[in-house]
């Protein structure tokens, strides 16, 4: 019992100065990265115969020139109540919390799993985290660019409404402008030009009409001199007497005729067809006199 108590003692003993080595410690890891801080931002390095603060880092302290920025970075990132408060998780789990927002990194250490975890559980928890956050952001942007492109289509739609809008009214007000012209011509007397025939006109169209006429004559005589030979040959095989007759009846119908078209002419028609009447009474002379 007695050899227990004494380890028990002994447990006690040890783990107290444990206690008191870690605070130690994590009073100088906060206290070791003010002090880097300070000599590279005041440049008191130079001071000390060096060129540059890496320099001194690297041939001056154990830290070396890579842990130091990490030391520094943990004072610019925390304050410096939270690193003393935080510094029994140690400079390389701090580092990695760095990179988590204060909210998260709060809720980390408070729920305990910052201090359960090891330094590789604590990084791959830390970078489930960030890829969440990352997720949220690409889903945000995404959400805020498709806002951003509805609100150019509906803009773009509006403008187009305007155009069709503007468009519409402009021909409805040249629509009423036509509608007025309309109106005024429709009122107006209806002016109607007639031409005057010249000279020249009236030449013309008596030369068409003398023309007109001398042709149908000429045609008519054409066909009365047929008719003529096909009663000379009737006459030589048969009823010559009867079918004379018959041909001269239908020589003063169609002369009969032609009277009447002269008697309803105008003057001018009237000469003209005069004219002609005289051109076959000559033919139909002549023809007969060779018979």
């Amino acid at each position: 019992m007695t050899e227990q108590l004494t380890l028990y003692q002994q447990a006690q003993a040890v783990h107290q100065d444990l206690m008191i080595q870690e605070q130690v410690a994590a009073q100088s890891l906060t206290q070791i990265a003010i002090d880097l801080k300070e000599i590279r931002d005041r440049r008191l390095y130079a001071e000390l115969g060096y060129s540059d603060f890496a320099e001194y880092c690297e041939n001056a302290t154990k830290t070396g020139k890579r842990q130091a920025y990490n030391l520094i970075s943990l004072v610019e990132q925390y304050k410096i109540d939270d690193l003393s408060r935080l510094a029994y998780l140690g400079s390389t789990k701090l580092i990695a919390l760095k990179s988590l927002g204060k909210e998260e990194r709060e809720e980390l250490i408070e729920s305990g799993k910052a201090e359960e975890l090891s330094v590789r559980e604590l990084k791959e928890k830390i970078k489930e985290l960030t890829d969440k956050n990352e997720q949220l952001r690409f889903e945000f942007t995404s959400v805020t660019d498709g806002d951003k492109d509805k609100d150019s289509r509906i803009n773009s739609l509006q403008a187009r409404l305007d155009n069709t809008g503007n468009a519409m009214r402009r021909t409805a007000e040249e629509n009423e402008k036509l509608k007025l012209q309309i109106a005024e011509l429709e009122k107006r007397p209806v002016e109607v030009a007639v031409a005057e025939p010249s000279a020249e006109d009236i030449a013309k169209i008596r030369a068409e009409v003398e023309a007109a006429a001398r042709a149908e004559y000429d045609k008519k005589l054409a066909d009365e001199k047929k008719k003529v030979q096909s009663i000379a040959h009737e006459e030589a095989s048969g009823n010559s007497k009867e079918i004379f007759k018959i041909h001269l009846k239908n020589i003063q119908r169609e002369f009969n005729e032609a009277l009447e078209l002269v008697s309803t002419a105008t003057e001018n028609e009237r000469s003209s067809y005069i004219k002609a009447f005289r051109s076959i009474l000559n033919a139909c002379g002549d023809l007969i006199a060779k018979l």
